[in-house]
């Protein structure tokens, strides 16, 4: 996978955050255990969620009539992807992106596949 944010940007980050994280994490599993809820088990639900992320998404705006670009606004379905793989990056929650390609009824983009895989992406439609 291509990732645009540098893994070392990230890990630099998240070390920032880790105590306090711990911190917040150990809180709160010592309160849903008050209440009879495994932290465990709640981790790992939240771990199996995925969401789609809209293509429609990725982008300033417009509608069906009309575009309204803004700076840095992906200016096609290619530039999307590449938004969509770094919500993806960041989040670890949203690995599928829902196409909503305007006029078209099937997707049949020959280079879709291409950029799902360097993406690590799955796409719907």
């Amino acid at each position: 996978m291509e990732l645009m944010i540098d893994r070392s940007v990230l890990a630099a980050e998240n070390d920032k955050r880790a105590a306090a994280l711990e911190t917040d994490y150990n809180a709160l599993g010592e309160k849903l255990a008050r209440g009879g809820v495994s932290i465990d088990d709640v981790t790992a639900k939240v771990a199996a969620y995925g969401v789609a992320v809209p293509s429609w998404g990725v982008g300033t705006g417009g509608t069906r009539f009309a575009r309204f670009p803004g700076p840095g606004e992906p200016r096609h379905i290619f530039d999307k992807l590449e938004d969509c793989a770094v919500i993806q990056q960041l989040t670890r929650a949203t690995p599928n992106v829902s196409l909503h390609v305007p006029g078209t009824r099937s997707m049949t983009f020959p280079n879709c596949a291409s950029a799902e895989k360097r993406s690590d992406l799955a796409l719907t439609r």
